[in-house]
Protein backbone atom coordinates (compact mmCIF):
# COMPACT_ATOMS: atom_id res chain seq x y z
CA UNK A 1 0.00 0.00 0.00
CA UNK A 2 1.20 3.52 -0.90
CA UNK A 3 0.08 6.66 -0.39
CA UNK A 4 0.10 9.48 -3.07
CA UNK A 5 0.43 13.43 -2.35
CA UNK A 6 1.56 16.35 -4.12
CA UNK A 7 -0.13 18.49 -6.78
CA UNK A 8 -0.83 19.05 -10.58
CA UNK A 9 -1.28 16.61 -13.59
CA UNK A 10 -0.67 13.10 -11.89
CA UNK A 11 -1.41 9.67 -12.80
CA UNK A 12 -2.78 9.03 -9.56
CA UNK A 13 -5.20 10.88 -8.00
CA UNK A 14 -3.93 13.32 -5.01
CA UNK A 15 -5.48 12.04 -1.26
CA UNK A 16 -5.80 8.33 -1.78
CA UNK A 17 -4.06 5.37 -0.47
CA UNK A 18 -3.48 2.81 -3.20
CA UNK A 19 -2.73 -0.99 -3.15
CA UNK A 20 -0.61 -1.94 -5.85
CA UNK A 21 -1.28 -5.32 -7.33
CA UNK A 22 1.45 -4.75 -9.76
CA UNK A 23 5.39 -4.38 -8.23
CA UNK A 24 6.48 -1.29 -8.66
CA UNK A 25 10.73 -1.62 -8.30
CA UNK A 26 12.30 0.73 -5.85
CA UNK A 27 13.65 2.46 -9.25
CA UNK A 28 10.62 3.92 -9.73
CA UNK A 29 10.17 5.90 -6.24
CA UNK A 30 11.09 8.78 -5.63
CA UNK A 31 14.47 9.59 -3.68
CA UNK A 32 12.71 12.23 -1.35
CA UNK A 33 9.30 10.97 -0.47
CA UNK A 34 10.58 7.34 -1.40
CA UNK A 35 6.36 6.91 -2.86
CA UNK A 36 5.83 5.44 -6.48
CA UNK A 37 6.88 8.50 -8.78
CA UNK A 38 4.25 10.94 -9.29
CA UNK A 39 4.83 13.06 -12.66
CA UNK A 40 8.42 11.16 -12.74
CA UNK A 41 11.28 13.80 -13.57
CA UNK A 42 14.89 12.33 -14.42
CA UNK A 43 18.01 14.88 -13.55
CA UNK A 44 21.41 15.15 -15.45
CA UNK A 45 23.20 13.08 -12.84
CA UNK A 46 20.42 9.59 -13.37
CA UNK A 47 18.31 10.46 -10.68
CA UNK A 48 14.42 10.30 -10.18
CA UNK A 49 12.17 12.28 -8.55
CA UNK A 50 8.14 13.22 -8.15
CA UNK A 51 8.14 16.63 -9.82
CA UNK A 52 6.71 18.66 -7.14
CA UNK A 53 9.10 17.00 -4.91
CA UNK A 54 12.20 18.38 -6.96
CA UNK A 55 10.65 21.84 -7.62
CA UNK A 56 10.46 22.15 -3.16
CA UNK A 57 13.49 20.73 -2.55
CA UNK A 58 15.14 22.74 -4.93
CA UNK A 59 13.23 26.06 -4.05
CA UNK A 60 14.15 25.35 -0.08
CA UNK A 61 18.34 25.21 -1.38
CA UNK A 62 20.08 28.41 -1.85
CA UNK A 63 21.57 26.88 -5.51
CA UNK A 64 20.04 24.74 -7.46
CA UNK A 65 21.37 20.94 -7.10
CA UNK A 66 20.14 17.78 -7.16
CA UNK A 67 19.00 16.53 -3.59
CA UNK A 68 20.93 12.69 -4.08
CA UNK A 69 24.38 13.79 -4.91
CA UNK A 70 24.51 17.01 -4.37
CA UNK A 71 25.56 17.91 -7.89
CA UNK A 72 24.86 21.53 -9.40
CA UNK A 73 21.85 21.42 -11.49
CA UNK A 74 20.57 23.83 -13.93
CA UNK A 75 16.62 23.50 -13.99
CA UNK A 76 16.31 24.87 -17.30
CA UNK A 77 18.28 22.14 -18.92
CA UNK A 78 19.47 19.31 -16.23
CA UNK A 79 15.76 18.28 -15.66
CA UNK A 80 13.82 16.03 -17.85
CA UNK A 81 10.38 14.68 -18.00
CA UNK A 82 10.86 10.96 -17.57
CA UNK A 83 7.62 9.71 -19.72
CA UNK A 84 9.05 6.26 -19.91
CA UNK A 85 9.19 5.73 -16.01
CA UNK A 86 5.36 7.43 -16.11
CA UNK A 87 4.21 4.53 -18.75
CA UNK A 88 5.53 2.17 -16.52
CA UNK A 89 3.94 3.59 -13.35
CA UNK A 90 0.38 3.77 -15.44
CA UNK A 91 0.62 0.15 -16.48
CA UNK A 92 0.54 -1.12 -12.80
CA UNK A 93 -2.65 -2.62 -11.47
CA UNK A 94 -4.37 -1.04 -8.16
CA UNK A 95 -7.01 -1.84 -6.55
CA UNK A 96 -9.88 0.89 -6.06
CA UNK A 97 -8.90 3.13 -2.56
CA UNK A 98 -12.46 3.82 -1.78
CA UNK A 99 -13.69 1.44 1.09
CA UNK A 100 -16.04 -1.20 0.11
CA UNK A 101 -15.43 -1.04 -3.73
CA UNK A 102 -13.94 -3.93 -5.47
CA UNK A 103 -12.60 -2.79 -8.63
CA UNK A 104 -9.03 -3.05 -10.10
CA UNK A 105 -7.48 -2.27 -13.06
CA UNK A 106 -4.25 0.07 -14.36
CA UNK A 107 -3.39 3.06 -12.92
CA UNK A 108 -3.95 5.33 -15.57
CA UNK A 109 -7.86 4.43 -15.38
CA UNK A 110 -8.31 5.46 -11.45
CA UNK A 111 -9.42 8.63 -12.21
CA UNK A 112 -12.18 8.39 -14.38
CA UNK A 113 -13.04 5.19 -12.36
CA UNK A 114 -13.03 7.57 -8.85
CA UNK A 115 -15.70 9.39 -11.14
CA UNK A 116 -18.66 7.90 -11.24
CA UNK A 117 -17.42 5.17 -8.27
CA UNK A 118 -20.57 4.29 -5.79
CA UNK A 119 -18.41 4.22 -2.57
CA UNK A 120 -16.46 7.48 -3.26
CA UNK A 121 -16.94 9.63 -0.11
CA UNK A 122 -18.27 13.19 -1.28
CA UNK A 123 -19.48 16.34 -0.02
CA UNK A 124 -23.43 17.20 0.21
CA UNK A 125 -23.52 19.83 -3.57
CA UNK A 126 -26.13 22.12 -1.76
CA UNK A 127 -24.70 24.98 -0.53
CA UNK A 128 -23.77 25.23 3.12
CA UNK A 129 -24.32 21.57 3.66
CA UNK A 130 -21.25 19.70 4.75
CA UNK A 131 -22.43 16.26 5.07
CA UNK A 132 -20.67 13.98 3.49
CA UNK A 133 -21.49 10.33 2.34
CA UNK A 134 -20.77 8.03 -0.06
CA UNK A 135 -21.70 8.50 -3.74
CA UNK A 136 -24.11 5.87 -3.60
CA UNK A 137 -26.56 7.21 -0.76
CA UNK A 138 -25.98 11.29 -2.68
CA UNK A 139 -29.23 10.87 -4.37
CA UNK A 140 -31.63 9.97 -1.80
CA UNK A 141 -29.69 12.73 0.44
CA UNK A 142 -29.38 15.92 -1.34
CA UNK A 143 -33.39 15.02 -2.68
CA UNK A 144 -35.30 14.06 0.68
CA UNK A 145 -33.01 14.41 3.56
CA UNK A 146 -30.79 17.46 3.38
CA UNK A 147 -31.76 20.59 5.08
CA UNK A 148 -30.42 22.77 3.02
CA UNK A 149 -32.28 21.69 -0.18
CA UNK A 150 -34.37 24.21 -2.00
CA UNK A 151 -38.43 23.37 -1.42
CA UNK A 152 -41.33 25.46 -3.35
CA UNK A 153 -44.10 26.41 -1.00
CA UNK A 154 -46.97 24.55 -2.37
CA UNK A 155 -49.78 27.38 -1.54
CA UNK A 156 -47.28 30.83 -2.92
CA UNK A 157 -44.21 28.64 -4.95
CA UNK A 158 -42.20 30.70 -3.11
CA UNK A 159 -38.41 29.04 -2.68
CA UNK A 160 -36.76 28.73 0.14
CA UNK A 161 -34.56 26.22 2.00
CA UNK A 162 -35.77 23.48 3.71
CA UNK A 163 -34.48 24.08 6.82
CA UNK A 164 -36.45 27.48 6.95
CA UNK A 165 -40.16 25.90 6.20
CA UNK A 166 -41.28 26.47 9.44
CA UNK A 167 -40.36 30.03 8.99
CA UNK A 168 -41.72 30.41 5.94
CA UNK A 169 -44.79 28.66 6.98
CA UNK A 170 -45.24 31.07 10.13
CA UNK A 171 -44.74 34.46 7.18
CA UNK A 172 -46.57 32.88 4.22
CA UNK A 173 -49.62 35.13 3.36
CA UNK A 174 -51.25 32.26 0.97
CA UNK A 175 -50.75 29.76 3.70
CA UNK A 176 -54.90 28.62 4.84
CA UNK A 177 -55.73 30.28 7.72
CA UNK A 178 -58.72 29.68 10.12
CA UNK A 179 -60.62 32.97 10.71
CA UNK A 180 -60.13 34.12 14.10
CA UNK A 181 -63.57 35.15 14.93
CA UNK A 182 -64.63 31.05 14.71
CA UNK A 183 -66.84 31.35 12.17
CA UNK A 184 -65.29 28.10 11.06
CA UNK A 185 -63.85 29.99 7.07
CA UNK A 186 -60.48 28.92 6.28
CA UNK A 187 -58.89 31.17 3.88
CA UNK A 188 -55.71 32.90 2.62
CA UNK A 189 -53.89 34.07 5.36
CA UNK A 190 -53.69 37.83 3.08
CA UNK A 191 -57.25 38.10 3.51
CA UNK A 192 -58.09 37.35 6.92
CA UNK A 193 -58.49 41.16 7.52
CA UNK A 194 -60.50 41.84 4.87
CA UNK A 195 -62.51 39.10 5.41
CA UNK A 196 -63.45 40.03 9.30
CA UNK A 197 -63.65 43.64 8.01
CA UNK A 198 -66.61 42.53 5.50
CA UNK A 199 -67.51 39.36 4.92
CA UNK A 200 -67.52 37.59 8.71
CA UNK A 201 -70.73 36.64 10.32
CA UNK A 202 -69.70 36.90 13.52
CA UNK A 203 -67.62 40.74 13.35
CA UNK A 204 -69.16 42.58 15.95
CA UNK A 205 -70.31 45.72 14.18
CA UNK A 206 -71.96 49.13 14.85
CA UNK A 207 -75.69 49.58 14.21
CA UNK A 208 -76.02 51.80 11.11
CA UNK A 209 -77.81 54.37 13.55
CA UNK A 210 -74.66 55.07 15.48
CA UNK A 211 -74.64 58.99 14.28
CA UNK A 212 -78.23 59.59 15.72
CA UNK A 213 -78.04 57.92 19.62
CA UNK A 214 -77.67 53.73 18.62
CA UNK A 215 -74.70 52.36 20.28
CA UNK A 216 -75.16 49.17 20.04
CA UNK A 217 -72.95 46.88 18.65
CA UNK A 218 -74.10 43.26 17.13
CA UNK A 219 -72.49 40.18 15.22
CA UNK A 220 -72.70 40.96 11.57
CA UNK A 221 -75.64 37.94 10.85
CA UNK A 222 -77.52 39.59 13.50
CA UNK A 223 -78.39 43.08 12.61
CA UNK A 224 -80.93 42.75 10.76
CA UNK A 225 -83.06 41.29 13.42
CA UNK A 226 -81.69 44.16 15.54
CA UNK A 227 -82.90 46.67 12.86
CA UNK A 228 -86.10 44.56 12.58
CA UNK A 229 -86.38 44.98 16.04
CA UNK A 230 -85.36 48.38 17.13
CA UNK A 231 -87.59 50.60 14.79
CA UNK A 232 -89.45 52.47 16.97
CA UNK A 233 -86.15 52.91 19.32
CA UNK A 234 -84.28 54.37 15.84
CA UNK A 235 -87.08 56.65 14.34
CA UNK A 236 -87.63 58.41 18.17
CA UNK A 237 -83.49 59.09 18.61
CA UNK A 238 -83.95 59.99 14.70
CA UNK A 239 -86.66 62.63 15.91
CA UNK A 240 -84.28 63.72 18.96
CA UNK A 241 -81.28 64.07 16.37
CA UNK A 242 -83.15 66.63 14.12
CA UNK A 243 -84.02 68.57 16.98
CA UNK A 244 -80.78 68.82 18.09
CA UNK A 245 -79.53 69.71 14.66
CA UNK A 246 -82.51 72.31 14.79
CA UNK A 247 -81.04 73.93 17.69
CA UNK A 248 -77.73 73.82 16.81
CA UNK A 249 -78.69 75.37 13.79
CA UNK A 250 -80.49 78.48 15.40
CA UNK A 251 -77.38 78.76 18.01
CA UNK A 252 -75.46 79.20 14.96
CA UNK A 253 -77.26 81.74 13.56
CA UNK A 254 -77.12 83.40 16.51
CA UNK A 255 -73.49 83.26 17.07
CA UNK A 256 -73.30 84.20 13.37
CA UNK A 257 -75.64 87.32 13.87
CA UNK A 258 -73.69 88.44 16.98
CA UNK A 259 -70.61 87.94 15.15
CA UNK A 260 -71.60 90.66 12.59
CA UNK A 261 -72.58 92.68 15.62
CA UNK A 262 -69.23 92.51 16.88
CA UNK A 263 -67.66 93.32 13.39
CA UNK A 264 -69.81 96.63 12.65
CA UNK A 265 -68.42 97.46 16.64
CA UNK A 266 -65.08 97.07 15.97
CA UNK A 267 -65.58 99.10 12.60
CA UNK A 268 -66.87 101.42 14.74
CA UNK A 269 -63.72 101.08 17.00
CA UNK A 270 -61.34 101.29 14.27
CA UNK A 271 -62.93 104.57 13.13
CA UNK A 272 -62.51 105.71 16.63
CA UNK A 273 -59.15 104.47 17.03
CA UNK A 274 -58.33 106.24 13.63
CA UNK A 275 -59.78 109.76 14.92
CA UNK A 276 -57.46 109.82 18.21
CA UNK A 277 -54.72 108.64 15.92
CA UNK A 278 -55.16 111.89 13.58
CA UNK A 279 -55.64 114.16 16.91
CA UNK A 280 -52.29 112.57 18.29
CA UNK A 281 -50.55 113.46 14.59
CA UNK A 282 -52.07 117.08 14.74
CA UNK A 283 -50.88 117.67 18.79
CA UNK A 284 -47.59 116.18 17.16
CA UNK A 285 -47.11 118.86 14.63
CA UNK A 286 -47.93 121.37 16.65
CA UNK A 287 -44.97 121.28 19.15
CA UNK A 288 -42.68 121.09 15.72
CA UNK A 289 -41.44 124.70 15.15
CA UNK A 290 -42.66 126.60 12.03
CA UNK A 291 -39.62 125.94 9.76
CA UNK A 292 -40.01 122.21 10.02
CA UNK A 293 -43.50 122.34 9.96
CA UNK A 294 -42.74 124.18 6.46
CA UNK A 295 -40.29 122.08 5.41
CA UNK A 296 -42.93 119.14 5.94
CA UNK A 297 -45.70 121.27 4.28
CA UNK A 298 -43.47 121.72 1.24
CA UNK A 299 -42.20 118.41 0.78
CA UNK A 300 -45.93 117.02 0.90
CA UNK A 301 -46.99 119.45 -1.05
CA UNK A 302 -44.20 118.63 -3.80
CA UNK A 303 -45.28 114.47 -3.33
CA UNK A 304 -49.12 115.98 -4.42
CA UNK A 305 -47.94 117.72 -7.10
CA UNK A 306 -46.99 114.68 -8.80
CA UNK A 307 -50.14 112.92 -8.91
CA UNK A 308 -52.88 114.06 -11.79
CA UNK A 309 -55.79 112.05 -10.66
CA UNK A 310 -56.53 109.75 -8.13
CA UNK A 311 -58.50 106.34 -9.37
CA UNK A 312 -60.56 103.88 -7.00
CA UNK A 313 -60.81 100.16 -7.59
CA UNK A 314 -63.81 98.55 -6.39
CA UNK A 315 -63.40 94.71 -6.56
CA UNK A 316 -66.10 92.07 -5.61
CA UNK A 317 -69.11 94.73 -6.64
CA UNK A 318 -72.09 92.28 -7.10
CA UNK A 319 -71.16 90.98 -3.67
CA UNK A 320 -71.45 94.07 -2.29
CA UNK A 321 -74.74 95.41 -4.21
CA UNK A 322 -75.68 91.98 -2.80
CA UNK A 323 -75.36 92.33 0.94
CA UNK A 324 -76.06 96.68 0.39
CA UNK A 325 -79.53 95.55 -0.70
CA UNK A 326 -79.95 93.05 2.56
CA UNK A 327 -79.32 95.88 4.85
CA UNK A 328 -75.50 94.01 6.08
CA UNK A 329 -72.44 95.29 5.32
CA UNK A 330 -70.74 97.75 2.56
CA UNK A 331 -74.10 99.68 3.05
CA UNK A 332 -71.33 102.50 2.39
CA UNK A 333 -67.91 102.25 0.55
CA UNK A 334 -64.79 104.63 1.68
CA UNK A 335 -62.14 105.62 -0.71
CA UNK A 336 -58.68 105.67 0.69
CA UNK A 337 -57.61 109.37 1.51
CA UNK A 338 -56.06 111.26 -1.37
CA UNK A 339 -54.93 114.97 -1.22
CA UNK A 340 -55.78 117.60 -4.16
CA UNK A 341 -52.94 117.88 -6.50
CA UNK A 342 -51.79 121.68 -5.74
CA UNK A 343 -52.91 122.87 -2.04
CA UNK A 344 -52.97 119.69 0.02
CA UNK A 345 -56.35 119.05 0.95
CA UNK A 346 -57.47 115.84 1.72
CA UNK A 347 -60.58 114.30 0.50
CA UNK A 348 -62.34 111.30 0.29
CA UNK A 349 -64.65 109.59 -2.12
CA UNK A 350 -68.01 107.72 -0.55
CA UNK A 351 -70.10 105.29 -2.61
CA UNK A 352 -73.51 103.73 -1.52
CA UNK A 353 -73.98 100.35 -3.63
CA UNK A 354 -77.87 100.37 -3.27
CA UNK A 355 -77.95 104.12 -3.92
CA UNK A 356 -78.99 107.29 -0.85
CA UNK A 357 -81.42 109.58 -1.21
CA UNK A 358 -83.92 109.40 -4.12
CA UNK A 359 -81.38 106.43 -5.32
CA UNK A 360 -82.40 104.20 -3.03
CA UNK A 361 -83.03 100.52 -4.76
CA UNK A 362 -82.37 102.06 -7.93
CA UNK A 363 -79.08 103.70 -8.62
CA UNK A 364 -75.50 104.16 -7.55
CA UNK A 365 -74.96 107.17 -5.47
CA UNK A 366 -71.29 108.44 -5.26
CA UNK A 367 -70.37 112.42 -3.16
CA UNK A 368 -67.16 114.12 -2.28
CA UNK A 369 -65.98 115.29 0.72
CA UNK A 370 -63.09 117.55 1.93
CA UNK A 371 -62.13 115.82 5.48
CA UNK A 372 -60.01 116.65 8.19
CA UNK A 373 -56.04 116.64 6.99
CA UNK A 374 -52.56 116.84 8.76
CA UNK A 375 -51.80 120.55 7.43
CA UNK A 376 -55.40 122.30 7.74
CA UNK A 377 -54.13 125.14 9.85
CA UNK A 378 -51.61 126.54 7.49
CA UNK A 379 -54.33 126.06 4.38
CA UNK A 380 -56.75 128.99 3.35
CA UNK A 381 -60.82 128.26 3.89
CA UNK A 382 -62.98 128.57 2.32
CA UNK A 383 -61.69 126.49 -0.18
CA UNK A 384 -63.36 126.27 -3.50
CA UNK A 385 -62.44 123.57 -6.22
CA UNK A 386 -63.55 121.69 -9.05
CA UNK A 387 -64.49 118.06 -9.43
CA UNK A 388 -65.07 115.77 -12.05
CA UNK A 389 -66.49 111.63 -11.07
CA UNK A 390 -65.80 109.36 -13.79
CA UNK A 391 -66.95 105.85 -14.07
CA UNK A 392 -65.23 103.88 -16.33
CA UNK A 393 -66.20 102.38 -19.17
CA UNK A 394 -64.24 99.45 -19.39
CA UNK A 395 -64.94 98.83 -23.41
CA UNK A 396 -61.81 98.38 -25.97
CA UNK A 397 -63.88 100.63 -28.59
CA UNK A 398 -66.37 103.77 -28.25
CA UNK A 399 -66.01 103.72 -24.64
CA UNK A 400 -69.32 105.60 -23.28
CA UNK A 401 -67.96 106.42 -18.98
CA UNK A 402 -70.09 107.77 -17.02
CA UNK A 403 -69.40 111.73 -15.91
CA UNK A 404 -70.44 114.61 -13.66
CA UNK A 405 -68.66 117.88 -12.65
CA UNK A 406 -69.38 120.73 -10.10
CA UNK A 407 -67.58 123.00 -7.86
CA UNK A 408 -66.81 122.30 -4.13
CA UNK A 409 -67.32 124.66 -1.87
CA UNK A 410 -66.14 124.21 1.70
CA UNK A 411 -66.95 127.31 4.08
CA UNK A 412 -64.74 125.88 6.52
CA UNK A 413 -62.23 123.90 8.14
CA UNK A 414 -63.49 120.63 8.85
CA UNK A 415 -63.48 120.33 13.01
CA UNK A 416 -64.28 116.46 12.16
CA UNK A 417 -62.81 113.61 10.85
CA UNK A 418 -65.62 114.18 7.97
CA UNK A 419 -67.74 116.85 6.83
CA UNK A 420 -70.58 117.98 4.42
CA UNK A 421 -69.81 115.70 1.26
CA UNK A 422 -71.26 117.23 -2.46
CA UNK A 423 -72.60 113.80 -5.19
CA UNK A 424 -75.50 112.44 -6.95
CA UNK A 425 -78.13 110.35 -5.35
CA UNK A 426 -78.49 109.24 -9.03
CA UNK A 427 -75.19 108.89 -10.37
CA UNK A 428 -75.90 105.46 -12.53
CA UNK A 429 -78.87 103.44 -12.36
CA UNK A 430 -78.32 99.39 -11.73
CA UNK A 431 -79.64 98.65 -14.63
CA UNK A 432 -77.45 100.83 -16.92
CA UNK A 433 -74.48 99.58 -15.03
CA UNK A 434 -75.30 96.05 -16.53
CA UNK A 435 -75.93 96.95 -19.95
CA UNK A 436 -72.21 97.69 -20.90
CA UNK A 437 -69.12 96.91 -19.43
CA UNK A 438 -68.90 98.91 -16.86
CA UNK A 439 -68.24 95.99 -14.27
CA UNK A 440 -65.59 93.66 -16.03
CA UNK A 441 -64.40 90.74 -14.15
CA UNK A 442 -66.77 92.21 -11.15
CA UNK A 443 -64.82 95.19 -10.64
CA UNK A 444 -65.46 99.06 -10.98
CA UNK A 445 -63.02 101.90 -11.62
CA UNK A 446 -64.22 105.42 -10.35
CA UNK A 447 -61.41 108.21 -10.72
CA UNK A 448 -61.23 111.75 -9.47
CA UNK A 449 -60.10 114.58 -11.04
CA UNK A 450 -59.66 118.03 -8.73
CA UNK A 451 -59.02 121.62 -10.39
CA UNK A 452 -57.69 124.13 -8.48
CA UNK A 453 -60.97 126.71 -9.99
CA UNK A 454 -63.78 126.04 -12.24
CA UNK A 455 -62.10 127.25 -15.01
CA UNK A 456 -60.14 124.47 -15.35
CA UNK A 457 -63.05 122.19 -16.23
CA UNK A 458 -64.67 122.34 -19.08
CA UNK A 459 -67.24 119.45 -19.14
CA UNK A 460 -69.98 120.68 -16.93
CA UNK A 461 -72.72 118.21 -16.36
CA UNK A 462 -76.58 119.56 -17.76
CA UNK A 463 -78.20 117.14 -14.52
CA UNK A 464 -78.83 119.42 -11.47
CA UNK A 465 -78.74 117.00 -8.61
CA UNK A 466 -76.11 117.63 -6.57
CA UNK A 467 -76.85 117.04 -3.00
CA UNK A 468 -75.51 118.06 0.42
CA UNK A 469 -75.14 114.76 2.72
CA UNK A 470 -73.39 114.53 5.97
CA UNK A 471 -71.38 111.23 6.39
Amino acid sequence: MAEVSGGGKSPLPSGYEYDFISAVLDDYHCVICHLPLREPVQTRCGHRFCKNCLDEAIRRLPFPECPADRESLDPEKDIFPDKATERHILSCHVKCPSEGCDWTGETRYVEKHLESCGYKVITCPNSNCQVKMERIYLKDHVIQLCQWRIVHCVYCNEKHIKCDEEKHANECLKIPTSCSNGCGQVIAREEIGNHIETDCPLTMIPCPYLSVGCNTKVQREKLASHLQSSTEAHLALACVKVDDTQKELANTQAELKNTQTQLTDAQEMTRDLVKKVDKLQRQMKEKLNEKQVNEAIESKVMQMKKAKSFMWKIRNFSEVLRQAKEGGLFKILNSDPFYSESCGYKMQLFLYPNGGGSGVNTHVSVYHGVIQGEYDALLSWPFKTAVRITLFDQQHFSPQNVDFCFTHNVAERPKENSNHSIGRHEFVSHEKLMTRRYLVDDTLFVRVVIGSDTTQLKWWSTEPLLTSVRI
